[in-house]
C-alpha cells in the first residue's frame, strides 16, 4: 500500500516538473526543422492532413495580407476539407481545445514558420497573435518574436543562446 502511494505522488511530482518547470507558457517558434507531424516544407495539402489528425484542433482562421479571409469551425467528428481560402491564406491560425494553439506561415505553398501557443490549464493571458488576423505581424515575425522575452536555454543554435 505504502508503494502503490509513493508511485501515485511521484507522478504527481513528474507532472507538476513538466507543467511548471520544464516546459514554461509562452510562444515556441519552428523555422528550422517544424514541430512534431508539422514538418517546415510541408505542402497545404500535407499540412492540412495532418491538421486533421489532431482532433483537438476544431477551429481553423485564415489570413492574408489584407485581414482575415475565411473561418472554418468545425461542429462535428469531420475533417477540414482543402477550400480556396486556405489555398490563397498566407498564415493558417489553428485553435482547438484544451488551450492548443498553433500559428502556420507559408512561404509559396510550402511551411515556412510554426508558433505554437502553450499555456497551462491554470494560466489566463492574452495572446491576440492567436485569435486575430494581425498582417503587420507577419510580414515581420522575427522582428515581433524579438521584442518578445526569449528564453535562450530553449534554443538549439548558438545564435539565440548569447542574447
Amino acid at each position: 500500500m505504502l508503494q502503490v502511494g509513493m508511485g501515485v505522488v511521484l507522478i504527481f511530482l513528474a507532472f507538476l516538473l513538466e507543467m511548471v518547470i520544464i516546459e514554461p507558457s509562452g510562444i515556441y517558434s519552428y523555422s528550422h526543422y517544424g514541430y512534431k507531424q508539422f514538418k517546415i516544407g510541408l505542402s497545404r495539402e500535407g499540412l492540412l492532413r495532418e491538421i486533421n489528425r489532431v482532433i483537438a484542433i476544431r477551429h481553423i482562421l485564415t489570413c492574408d495580407s489584407s485581414g482575415p479571409s475565411a473561418d472554418l469551425k468545425l461542429t462535428s467528428r469531420r475533417s477540414f476539407e482543402m477550400t480556396e481560402d486556405l489555398t490563397r491564406s498566407h498564415v493558417w491560425i489553428c485553435q482547438g481545445k484544451k488551450k492548443v494553439g498553433f500559428l502556420f506561415q507559408f512561404q509559396g505553398d510550402r511551411l515556412a514558420r510554426v508558433l505554437r501557443l502553450k499555456v497551462r490549464f491554470f494560466e489566463e493571458g492574452s495572446f491576440p497573435l492567436f485569435y486575430q488576423c494581425q498582417p503587420g505581424i507577419y510580414q515581420d515575425m522575427d522582428g515581433y518574436l524579438n521584442t518578445q522575452t526569449v528564453h535562450g536555454v530553449f534554443y538549439g543554435d548558438e545564435t539565440r543562446q548569447s542574447e
